[in-house]
């Protein structure tokens, strides 16, 4: 994935590991949260931090990019996501394979997740119950 003008960051190359689980550890206010944002922006065209899609654009710019790719199985996609600010509005613009695609992208149907509802152990040992957006799917909010 890559970022330019996306909230915080100027500019961020993010490539996990595929074969590994991947963990960002890291002080608050660093970003985490805006990674994992821009995930879910990729798959679903919208935040689950804000209704304003100009919250996502990096202060002081007109225009935002989200570039990633997603694998299926064998079926390999290539998502990229456009904001621009506009004086009225803040216009998206989505290509999936370098094509406009006909419907809005859902999450289920975009990228597999999984959720769980089990409890969660933290590196403190504290275990707590899920809360928050990531724990439940989208329609079950």
């Amino acid at each position: 994935m890559r970022l330019r003008n996306f909230r915080l960051f100027e500019e961020l190359t993010f490539q996990p590991d595929t074969e590994a689980i991947t963990v960002l550890l890291s002080p608050n206010g660093t970003g985490k949260t805006t990674v994992l944002e821009a995930v879910y922006t990729l798959a679903t065209a919208t935040s689950f931090r804000t209704g304003a899609a100009s919250d996502l654009i990096r202060t002081g710019e007109s225009a935002s990019e989200v570039h990633g790719v997603l694998y299926q199985r064998e079926r390999r996609v290539q998502v990229d996501l456009t904001l621009t600010r506009g004086t009225r509005n803040t216009t998206k613009r989505m290509l999936v394979n370098g094509q406009r695609p006909s419907r809005a992208p859902t999450s289920p149907t975009c990228c597999p997740s999984q959720y769980s509802r089990r409890r969660v152990s933290t590196l403190s040992d504290k275990a707590r119950e899920p809360t928050g957006v990531l724990d439940e799917p989208p329609h079950r909010r």
